[in-house]
């Protein structure tokens, strides 16, 4: 009897040892749930208590340790294991696996914007332009004479490409046409150019440019007499205004100083042979497209 006893009082003893051994463990911040951490502080402190009102030591930066997964004390530390004991680690001194990939995430993030940034952006332009001009003449074949203001109209294809550094290259195109009395003048412009933003906003932008064209086709012609072709260039300083609408669509407007100068057109007898400059304004305004 005394034997039966002693072997039920034993195994009640072990039992309620187990039970008080799953109760503490399943009560263990860190048997919640743990994870693996890595020190980011040159020197983390590890807390006695969940205020960290006591040190017990330290940890160096690099260190790998394994913390609960809740934080405590309104997420400010993590329960860790020390020496048998619960102790605390501050959740700023360390780094955990989910936050590597968000950094990681923000990381990509940034350098995908960054290189989408520095792609740079490109438009294109139509317009009509009027050119006031005065001519410079020699020999004369009419009414047209040296010092006479001469109005050309034109029309005016171009496109930008606006690099990140403010600099702007383009090339454009330039269709114009000119007459005094019979005599008429037509003119095609090819070429490129090069500018800089004074104002570069999201929908502003104001740049100065300067212009060199060349002309590979000329004509002069007075009235049924005759049609005579040449060449010759242009250059010009320009200031130039563009305002984006929406995502795309946008107006633009200019002005600048031009010169123009043509080779000599070669009229038939008993005319004369002409070689005229001219130099004035051009005032032009249109739309453009921008590429994003």
């Amino acid at each position: 009897m005394s034997n039966r006893f002693s072997l039920k009082f034993w195994q009640l003893l072990r039992a309620s040892f187990f039970s008080l051994l799953a109760l503490h463990v399943l009560n263990c911040p860190i048997s919640e749930a743990s994870q693996q951490v890595t020190v980011i502080a040159s020197k983390a402190n590890i807390y006695s208590d969940v205020q960290m009102s006591s040190s017990i030591g330290f940890v160096t930066k690099g260190k790998v340790l394994t913390v609960g997964e809740v934080p405590r004390n309104k997420a400010q530390v993590y329960p860790i294991i020390v020496s048998g004991k619960i102790a605390y680690i501050r959740v700023i001194d360390v780094k955990t696996e989910e936050d590597d990939d968000s950094g990681m995430t923000v990381v990509t993030k940034r350098f995908k914007k960054q290189t989408i940034s520095k792609r740079p952006q490109s438009r294109v332009g139509m317009s009509y332009f009027n050119y006031a001009t005065v001519v410079g003449l020699g020999d004369r074949n009419g009414e047209l004479k040296d010092q006479d203001s001469l109005m050309w109209q034109g029309l005016n294809l171009r496109a930008d490409v606006l690099m990140k550094s403010g600099v702007d290259i383009f090339v454009l195109g330039n269709l114009m046409e000119t007459s005094f009395e019979e005599e008429v003048f037509r003119v095609f412009e090819l070429g490129a150019g090069i500018g800089y933003r004074l104002l570069d906003f999201r929908y502003v932008k104001l740049r100065t440019d300067a212009q060199l064209l060349a002309i590979p086709f000329a004509t002069y012609a007075l009235a049924d007499e005759f049609r005579v072709r040449s060449y010759g260039y242009s250059t010009g300083v320009n200031l130039h205004l563009a305002i984006l609408l929406g995502k795309h669509w946008g107006l633009e407007g200019y002005s600048g100083f031009y010169y123009t100068g043509l080779m000599g057109f070669n009229s038939p007898d008993p005319y004369q042979d002409v070689a005229p400059s001219f130099y004035g304004v051009r005032l032009g305004g249109g739309l453009n497209y921008n590429f994003e």
